[in-house]
């Protein structure tokens, strides 16, 4: 099986156990931990579970709110990504060089998502 495809397997399998956690609270929209998050950049620490731990990425990563939505920005510690697959959503790189990076939606704090 060629690497890319393993690497996006990897990437898919990895992200399926994604948990966000300790961000700031504060009031206006999405929720964490009892509290609200008002729109603002604020950083979480992002836990990985499962793959073969030679891909990383890098934690604390920064959540937006905007209008009640919450969005991580993922960046791997490789530029070898070509998309992500989360909750069934495909999404693609948000950047042109360097490591893959993501825009990623948060539905929710404390809690594996996939």
């Amino acid at each position: 099986m060629p690497r890319r495809v393993l690497l996006l397997m990897w990437c898919v399998l990895a992200l399926g156990l994604v948990v966000l956690v300790g961000c700031d609270v504060a009031s206006g929209g999405v929720t964490s931990g009892g509290g609200i998050l008002s729109d603002g950049k604020y950083q979480a620490a992002v836990t990985l579970e499962g793959g073969s731990g030679r891909a990383s990425i890098t934690s604390p990563t920064t959540v937006s709110v905007r209008d009640g939505e919450a969005t991580a920005t993922i960046e791997w510690s490789s530029p070898n990504y070509d998309y992500m697959v989360v909750d069934g959503e495909r999404y693609l790189p948000t950047n042109d060089g360097g490591n893959s990076t993501f825009q990623i939606p948060v539905p929710a704090f404390d809690e594996p998502f996939d």
